[in-house]
């Protein structure tokens, strides 16, 4: 299953931000810090290792091992694909929809600040 929080998480962030655009980026901060402090609480034991080579010898494995060159050829299209599904179809998808849609009739909340 792709992931689900980029599909959910601008349903649920563009709801928040009907409310109060506040609202949204208060949300947003407080996952960020509740994640941050569960990563800082984990324990991560390094397991002991007794034939420790140099960081060369490392980097040469890994360059000489197929399977890892096929998993970077395959996720390299994903680095240019995910940010024209995320950012430029929404922009182009608003624009076919027209002004009556619900992107197109999201005003921000007032703030009484000018």
């Amino acid at each position: 299953m792709l992931n689900m929080g980029t599909a959910v998480g601008p349903i649920i962030g563009g709801l928040a931000g009907l409310a109060d655009t506040r609202l949204a980026f208060g949300a947003s901060a407080l996952l960020f810090g509740l994640l941050g402090a569960t990563v800082l609480r984990l324990k991560v034991e390094l397991p002991e290792t007794s034939d420790r080579g140099s960081v060369l010898s490392s980097l040469r494995t890994a360059a000489a091992n197929r399977d890892l060159w096929r998993l970077i050829a395959a996720a390299f299209p994903w680095f240019f694909l995910f940010p024209q599904l995320y950012i430029a179809f929404p922009l182009y998808a608003g624009r076919l929809a027209g002004p009556h849609a619900a992107a197109g009739r999201y005003r921000p909340a007032k703030t009484g600040r000018t």
